[in-house]
């Protein structure tokens, strides 16, 4: 079976650490309920490419943040850290730092609808011929 060149996955909208502190224990029990909500979402979705070893090849991530309120740049882009980590420990990168990974800012798309907030990640892949 040939992997994908791209893959869109619909995930939820992490917590926003950037500008809170919370208690290491706190955060770290939230990381691992918004992992688990995520493997259940990419279960019921069918999203099953995470079989077996993740693909040698580089990817971009490109992001999409639908949000309540518009958030500066580097709070959106730390916004997604959970997200990038689950789709490195689920084996969609190779790894979560360059050169196998790069990412962009996310763009902001604002909706006051809580059921609409969510975090849309398209991870585009290098053609393994290239």
């Amino acid at each position: 079976m040939t992997p994908p060149t791209e893959l869109v996955i619909t995930l939820p909208l992490p917590v926003n650490l950037a500008n809170g502190r919370m208690h290491w224990r706190e955060k770290d029990r939230d990381r691992k309920a918004y992992f688990e909500h995520c493997d259940v979402l990419s279960m019921t979705k069918g999203i099953r490419w995470l079989d077996g070893e993740p693909a040698k090849r580089p990817a971009a991530l490109g992001f999409v943040l639908h949000v309540g309120n518009q958030m500066d740049d580097d709070n959106a882009l730390a916004r997604v850290k959970w997200a990038v980590d689950w789709l490195f420990t689920r084996r969609f990168l190779v790894e979560d730092k360059r050169p196998w990974c790069s990412m962009s800012i996310p763009s902001q798309v604002i909706t006051r609808d809580k059921n609409k907030q969510r975090l849309e990640i398209t991870i585009k892949y290098e053609d393994s011929n290239g």
